[in-house]
């Protein structure tokens, strides 16, 4: 058996005494003080309770919407894309109908916006016809887009979408050097 020095005594003696404040605390931690039902005209009598008082309940009410990331993976449609080769961005969606929309192509990074359009967006259609030749196809219930960006040395993307979800759909992007893209969303 191992002999404690006075001084090792004393500690022991202190985390103990510390132990045991910590575990009362936690004890009462969850106790209330309620008033008991008391005559009119008379001082009400406290008592202590684990029960939380009906009172004391409150509702929790939504925050803000916390902004998600959606992975958009672009795949070749031309010649000029398929130089380039597959890429891969990032929407970050703060769920308003809004959000930033990055990417990287060939060392460069491109950032901009990506916003959702209503169904009779002016003009919505375009970088499809001119990417794939036609209209997009719409489900009912799914939601339109479209997202730019441009890149510090001169690059940009025109892209339109459709998200068929809240984190899945496809779309297209034209690139300023003349590389087409389909895209997809979803990991």
């Amino acid at each position: 058996m191992q002999k404690t020095t006075m001084g090792e005594t004393a500690v022991n003696k202190k985390l103990l005494r510390a132990g045991m404040a910590a575990g009362c605390a936690a004890l009462i931690a969850g106790c209330y003080v309620v008033p008991l039902q008391s005559e009119a005209g008379q001082q009400p009598v406290y008592a202590y309770t684990s029960q939380i008082p009906p009172q004391a309940v409150r509702p929790v009410l939504p925050g803000p919407a916390l902004p998600s990331s959606l992975y958009v993976r672009l795949y070749p449609v031309n010649d000029a894309a398929a130089q380039q080769g597959a890429l891969q961005g990032t929407v970050a969606d703060s769920q308003t109908g809004h959000g930033t929309f990055t990417l990287y192509v060939a060392g460069e990074q491109l950032q901009g916006e990506a916003t959702r359009v209503p169904d009779n967006y002016p003009g919505f259609g375009r970088v499809f016809r001119e990417v794939l030749g036609g209209q997009p196809s719409t489900a009912a219930g799914s939601r339109k887009g479209i997202a730019n960006a441009y890149g510090g040395r001169g690059m940009h993307a025109n892209c339109e979408y459709v998200l068929s979800a809240a984190a899945t759909g496809t779309g297209v992007c034209a690139f300023s050097n003349g590389a087409k893209y389909q895209l997809h969303f979803g990991s």
